[in-house]
């Protein structure tokens, strides 16, 4: 598949909100916006296409469904694996 040739990035995110807000492009979720004083500023980017948090595949995810695995998720730091 061609995102196997992309590598591969992982961020963490720590525990509490991460202030970012996901899109959906081409039916795969990105990164629309990282919020100011977000934890992932200067990590993530605008358009990041997000793979998987926590180990979860994220790729056929609405921006809804990526946004509640964060939030569910919270109190714990999560594993953001993204491409760029």
């Amino acid at each position: 598949s061609p995102m196997a040739k992309l590598k591969q990035e992982h961020v963490f995110a720590p525990p509490g909100k991460v202030g970012v807000a996901i899109d959906v492009v081409n039916g795969q979720p990105v990164v629309h916006k990282v919020k100011k004083g977000s934890p992932l500023e200067g990590l993530l980017q605008k358009n990041d296409l997000v793979l998987a948090i926590d180990d979860v595949d994220t790729t056929r995810m609405s921006a809804a469904d990526v946004t509640s695995l964060m939030v569910k998720r919270m109190n714990y730091g999560r594993k953001i694996t993204f491409v760029r």
